[in-house]
């Protein structure tokens, strides 16, 4: 096994930087009060903190994470007047590293996996020879189909802004997402997270009352009692239940640009089917036999509460936008993934 203890001792430092001390002193910095003069919003209670942690500390403690799911609450609820700050020491100097909500506001939340912390490779955020000058804007990058996409982007400070460059690199930084000046040369090309609005959830739910929509078939959905529906009843947001869009989000998004994407259409109660983890994890990752099982469970459903024909004529009606049949929807489930 690699020796890692560089890396842990890098990271127990860490912990011991992120003291209330130290939080203070960022919050009377010069580089939060160029952060305001462009960004006046950004207020103390609208600024969260958090440590550099280790995802596997004993396996491979390069794989690490930001976790606050108080401000990615935030920004996937489209309030993007936040910030959060993880405050790290590397090679003797203190650096500040800042995410602004605005810079997730086209950050493309999953619907089936956790969205609770910020992950990276351990020398995206410590760099084996040290940052010199090389902080600044960086990127988060994601790649798909063999091409590198933007998914957010961050800045890296030393505490003291030593020089005028310093400070025109972080003016730059906040004054591009209050203008929204996409910063070149990456391509913003992530769409913003189809929201689904609360009375077209309702609705849906109010629709299967079986909630998980495999739920009264015992071969299919193992989770049909892991839910606790009589909180679910209290608040469906609660829950780890899922709105899945049977017509896929992504089928949209490699159609269309983001100013062409139809809400009414795509989000539609007749396009949205309610699935626990279990069975919204088969349908897109699951084999073949798998997902046709929950892709049937979907018709039976469909007829039992008599929608099926509504959802054909959806299909029928939007066809010059969906551009898609009931056997090209099965298609495209059955070659995801392979």
């Amino acid at each position: 096994m690699p020796n890692y203890s560089w890396v842990i001792d890098i990271l127990n430092d860490e912990k011991n930087i992120n003291t209330i001390e130290n939080k203070e002193l960022f919050l009377k910095s010069d580089v939060l009060k160029i952060i305001r003069e462009s960004y006046p919003k950004i207020t103390d209670d609208r600024i969260v903190f958090a440590n550099i942690q280790s995802m596997c500390l004993t396996k491979d403690p390069t794989k690490i994470r930001i976790r606050s799911d108080k401000f990615l609450r935030w920004v996937k609820n489209f309030n993007f007047d936040c910030m959060l700050v993880s405050i790290a020491k590397h090679f003797g100097k203190k650096y500040y590293y800042i995410f602004l909500g605005k810079s997730f506001e086209e950050y493309c939340f999953s619907d089936y996996s956790s969205n609770s912390f910020l992950n990276f490779h351990f020398e995206d955020l410590f760099p084996v020879n040290g940052w010199k000058e090389n902080y600044g804007i960086k990127i988060k990058t994601v790649s798909n189909r063999r091409k590198e996409k933007s998914k957010y982007f961050y800045y890296v400070s030393e505490d003291a802004l030593k020089s005028t460059d310093d400070i025109n690199k972080l003016k730059d930084f906040c004054e591009r997402f209050i203008k929204q000046i996409p910063l070149e040369p990456y391509p913003k090309i992530v769409y913003k997270a189809l929201e689904i609005a609360p009375g077209i959830r309702k609705k849906v739910f109010d629709l299967f009352p079986n909630r998980c929509i495999c739920s009264v078939d015992e071969n299919i959905c193992i989770n049909k009692d892991s839910i606790n529906w009589d909180s679910f009843e209290k608040n469906p947001s609660l829950t780890s239940l899922h709105l899945h869009h049977f017509i896929p989000r992504e089928h949209f998004r490699n159609m269309y640009n983001v100013k062409k994407l139809n809400t009414e259409i795509i989000n539609s109660y007749l396009n949205l089917v309610p699935l626990c983890p279990s069975c919204h994890n088969i349908i897109h990752k699951g084999n073949d036999l798998q997902k046709m099982m929950i892709i049937n469970k979907i018709f039976e459903v469909q007829k039992k509460l008599n929608i099926h024909n509504d959802f054909l004529d959806y299909l029928k009606n939007n066809e010059k936008y969906i551009k898609m049949t009931i056997e090209k929807i099965i298609a495209f489930y059955l070659k995801r993934h392979k």
